[in-house]
């Protein structure tokens, strides 16, 4: 599902062009949207898409970087007896 979007670019004071912008929805979103709009009749897919993408503009969820530390190999095999002991029971119905 391909979904257009037409955007106002202001060139100077008193002018305005506009330019067209499209965008793929993720496939596992396509059902979710469509059963939202359907909950909603009053909004549109593009005033939907508006509204999402003003709310992401002005409360942008920024990424903080995370501080590593290196495992002693001790620690790793810890973490792994302990992650295999925690879910035995679906890498058994993996196999």
């Amino acid at each position: 599902m391909c979904m257009g979007v037409s955007m106002l670019l202001k060139k100077g004071s008193a002018s305005h062009t506009t330019t067209n912008k499209s965008f793929r929805l993720d496939h596992m979103l396509v059902s979710s949207v469509e059963t939202w709009l359907e909950k909603n009749p009053g909004i549109n897919f593009s005033t939907l898409a508006n509204l999402a993408i003003r709310d992401f503009i002005t409360h942008p969820q920024i990424m903080e970087p995370v501080e590593t530390v290196a495992a002693t190999d001790k620690e790793i095999k810890g973490s792994i007896r302990i992650n295999l002991r925690k879910h035995r029971d679906a890498i058994d119905r993996l196999k």
